[in-house]
């Protein structure tokens, strides 16, 4: 926030492969004063806000809110008149922002308890938190089936808070609950032998009134075992008018009903990862979303929308993944795509394996 850095990729010799600056910290290229080869390195003496274009329009609010520094604060000062135990340098106050003004979004993981912006903090004094559940309120699983549940929780003013799962009723799963890398708010768990009900309860405190909302989910076990998953297909596109377009059809095994529709409460999910390399060197999991996205049954009908001649399919669309987190406006292909059942199946397709098309 306070000084700016601009680095140069050619200092590593390959310009399209990922380079820390601490790859050329060597003594040889340490100039005098502290001057370090590749880089630009100075302090950040202006901040320009917007303004008004027509002479005698009203002033333009300036988002001081999004300037994390005066939002969170500083932390402890670090001056040399303050010693070594410095006064923590918190929110600005009184604040210099108000409604239409948002909170700004990091404002849930760097500075949770501070204060929102303006009247937003009044109403969240009284309210409780509102609770997204996945599924919304209940779902059906065959017996032995992996469980995915994942629920998101943000109080009066906005702000994204956590999530804590308990099962309130029912019979007891097979294996430990966990909960999945890098999705705090989901739990995962192997269904027992059913038929069976199990009740699993999320619950969620908010930091600004402290009152607590809880919502249920209802897991209906069937005596079943799991069904059989195909992924048919799974096509990544990125010409240039169809940039990251990721096409799934996948099967289920499981008896349709009576109107060759797939049994009450079954629902099929995908989710692509793929593994890139971050700018600090460290390789990390992209995912499509935090969590399984659904996919929609579709019969072959008049307009024939399962390919290869499929009487039924499940399929799932969407544009624009996975963005490359080194570069926003790029798009890079899944390294695999997982397709998961209600029912307990699983199926992956993997590039390494010719399960994934690039086209």
């Amino acid at each position: 926030t306070r000084e700016v850095r601009v680095v140069t990729r050619t200092m590593c010799g390959n310009p399209s492969a990922t380079c820390r600056l601490a790859d050329v910290y060597v003594p040889n290229v340490i100039a005098a004063n502290g001057i370090i080869a590749g880089q630009y390195h100075a302090p950040n003496f202006e901040f320009i806000f917007a303004e008004a274009l027509i002479l005698g329009d009203a002033i333009v609010p300036a988002n001081l809110q999004d300037l994390a520094f005066l939002y969170c604060g500083s932390g402890p000062l670090g001056t040399p008149t303050a010693g070594d135990n410095g006064p923590i340098v918190n929110q600005l106050d009184p604040a210099p922002w108000a409604p239409p003004m948002p909170t700004p979004a990091f404002a849930a993981s760097l500075c949770s308890g501070a204060p929102v912006v303006g009247a937003a903090a009044v109403t969240a004094q009284a309210a409780p938190p509102v609770i997204t559940l996945f599924p919304s309120a209940a779902m059906t699983v065959n017996s032995a089936s992996s469980v995915f549940l994942s629920a998101s929780a943000t109080d009066a003013s906005g702000l994204p808070i956590g999530i804590n799962w308990v099962q309130s009723f029912g019979t007891q799963f097979q294996d430990a609950m966990t909960i999945p890398p890098g999705q705090p708010n989901a739990i995962t768990f192997t269904a027992p032998f059913g038929p069976a009900q199990m009740v699993f309860t999320a619950s969620a405190t908010s930091p600004s009134s402290g009152l607590t909302a809880h919502a249920n989910v209802t897991i209906d076990v069937t005596g079943l075992q799991a069904d059989s998953i195909n992924v048919t297909s799974a096509v990544w596109t990125n010409a240039v008018q169809n940039r990251g377009i990721l096409n799934v059809v996948a099967t289920t095994n499981a008896p349709l009903d009576a109107n060759g529709m797939p049994p009450a409460g079954m629902q099929l999910f995908v989710q692509a990862t793929a593994n890139v390399v971050n700018i600090n060197g460290q390789t990390s999991a992209v995912q499509l979303a935090a969590t399984p996205l659904p996919m929609f049954f579709a019969e072959t009908g008049p307009l024939g929308t399962c390919p290869g001649g499929l009487a039924r399919c499940w399929q799932f669309t969407t544009r624009g993944a996975l963005v490359d987190p080194n570069n926003p406006g790029r798009f890079i292909a899944p390294d695999e795509v997982t397709v998961t059942s209600s029912f307990g199946g699983i199926a992956k397709a993997t590039r390494n394996n010719g399960g994934i098309t690039l086209r």
